[in-house]
């Protein structure tokens, strides 16, 4: 097997996307962005020989399995990227109205209650 064999560039992709994977797991996002072009550039080699059949199967499912965990993972960066915003902008007033139905704001704590223990 040569160092640029269509075996071995089966063999290293499917390396890769084992090291893919634990990065998305401890989620290394710095990991992940410097395999990507390594892992472009042996999809081209597999790509161009005829892969075994039993080899292009496992790099199907450990691809396929990293799509799901890299989906997970941007949903997961969302809900906390709107979480944040959320966070960062003040609450509305809560808005109620008044006994001739006009919206009023309720600011802060109503006057005239006090604390229970």
């Amino acid at each position: 097997m040569g160092l640029f064999s269509l075996d071995s560039a089966s063999e290293a992709l499917e390396d890769l996307l084992d090291k893919e994977r634990a990065a998305v797991l401890a989620a290394r996002f710095d990991v992940l962005d410097r395999l990507t072009a390594e892992k472009e550039r042996l999809i081209g080699l597999v790509a161009r020989g005829d892969a075994d059949p039993d080899a292009l199967q496992r790099l199907r499912i450990a691809s396929e399995r990293n799509g799901r965990l890299l989906a997970a993972m941007r949903a997961g960066v969302q809900a906390a990227q709107k979480r944040i915003t959320a966070l960062r902008v003040p609450n509305a007033p809560l808005q109620t109205y008044d006994a001739s139905g006009r919206v009023q704001a309720m600011t802060g704590a109503p006057r005239g209650l006090g604390h229970r223990a």
